[in-house]
């Protein structure tokens, strides 16, 4: 049976660190692992920038992977020999407009874009706020025809209407994967530098409580968090004992005016303190054990899952989680100062509960669940053969 052939289209390979660091990095690998375990797909990257190759080479053996790259060149349909693709899905670039109109032109390949983050929002921050040359949330114009579908993650299904209606184009919700192995990776580097290096939860310990939301925007960012920990604090703050609250992420924003007028409002001011940006796996080992978070219709991110594989106590909204972790609904805060007195009191207690369930939920968007498996095999083979229902 001929096999499928797809390719990922990326700038370059990147190493370890710059995995870690951004979300859509790791939505890739998880991406090309999941297609390579299907045996009738033959996957490999697509490179966009030029004279990387060598580069690529060195840094995908340093995450240990073996999957093929490919320079953008070799598809060029002007070569005398030149590879031919049925899918190419767009992750973290793009192809050169003009080899993607060569390519639509000659061959019946489908030009996929998957987008991770908040399209709407994204565009939404940039005018009101005028963000110059940000355009987070900016869809590339196309010619009719040229992007076949688009992918969007479950929690962000409510932008659908709005990217067919704006981009032209198919829009498919595609399954949300997870896996910790860039946790893991980190963390066996770390031990070799540090032995009794160790991000997962302990009880009794004297740890403090982290706010790790980015604050770059308005879906996810610190202020519901912290009055949270007013709330409960405000309540009994004997309940904290010794420990803080870190709002990390947050240098940026400290001597901004409306800050330190939501400052001044608060009375547990003494257990706050301001952080940079720390890897998280860090942050568990050594400062905090304890999360509370908070997201504006964007119920899904890596940060959630990390915790819950570390056996952090998560305090969420995520509705996609409310199995798991100590919930609270919405912005609700007094709901969720009450999960944060449950997270602190608690959790030693559940422990055990506690981690059987993160575990059902880590395996819930994981690479290797069959239903994960069929979802993205049905949404490639509806591609291929063009026989996706409209919407």
């Amino acid at each position: 049976m001929k096999k499928i052939k797809i390719g990922f289209i990326i700038s370059k390979y990147k190493g370890l660190a710059t995995k870690y660091n951004y979300g859509l990095e790791q939505n890739t690998y998880f991406l090309v692992q999941l297609f390579r375990s299907i045996p009738e797909f033959d996957v490999s990257y697509v490179i966009c920038e030029e004279n990387v190759l060598e580069e690529s080479l060195k840094n995908r053996v340093e995450v240990g992977e073996d999957t093929p790259l490919v320079e953008q060149k070799d598809l060029n349909p002007d070569l005398d020999s030149h590879l031919i693709y049925d899918v190419l899905i767009t992750t973290e670039a793009y192809l050169a407009p003009n080899l993607m109109k060569k390519i639509k032109e000659k061959y019946s390949t489908k030009i996929v874009e998957f987008h991770a983050g908040i399209i709407m929002w994204g565009l939404i921050e940039d005018v009101i706020y005028n963000i110059e040359n940000r355009f987070s949330g900016a869809l590339l114009q196309r010619e009719p025809g040229m992007v076949d579908e688009i992918w969007i993650s479950p929690h962000h299904a409510y932008h659908k209407s709005y990217v067919e209606t704006v981009s032209k184009s198919r829009v498919t919700i595609s399954p949300y994967l997870y896996e910790p192995w860039f946790l893991q990776k980190l963390e066996v580097d770390r031990i070799t530098i540090n032995p009794n290096f160790n991000p997962r939860y302990q009880k009794n310990n004297s740890k403090h409580i982290g706010i790790l939301e980015p604050n770059i925007n308005l879906v996810k960012n610190f202020v519901i968090p912290t009055t949270i920990v007013e709330s409960l604090y405000s309540q009994d703050s004997s309940i904290f004992g010794r420990k803080n609250a870190r709002i990390y992420c947050s240098n940026h924003i400290i001597e901004r005016q409306a800050f330190k007028h939501f400052y001044s409002y608060l009375s547990c001011q003494k257990i706050l303190s301001s952080e940079k940006r720390y890897p998280v796996i860090d942050i568990f080992h050594s400062d905090c054990s304890l999360v509370i978070s908070h997201q504006h219709l964007c119920e899904l991110n890596y940060l959630y899952l990390d915790a819950l594989y570390y056996d952090i106590p998560l305090v969420h909204n995520s509705p996609f989680l409310q199995d798991c972790g100590y919930y609270y609904p919405e912005f609700d805060v007094k709901k969720g100062a009450l999960a944060l007195k449950q997270a602190l009191t608690e959790h030693d207690l559940k422990l055990d509960e506690y981690r059987d369930q993160a575990q059902k939920t880590l395996y819930r968007y994981s690479t290797k669940n069959p239903d994960n498996i069929r979802g993205y095999r049905s949404i490639i083979q509806n591609l291929v053969n063009d026989q996706l229902e409209q919407a």
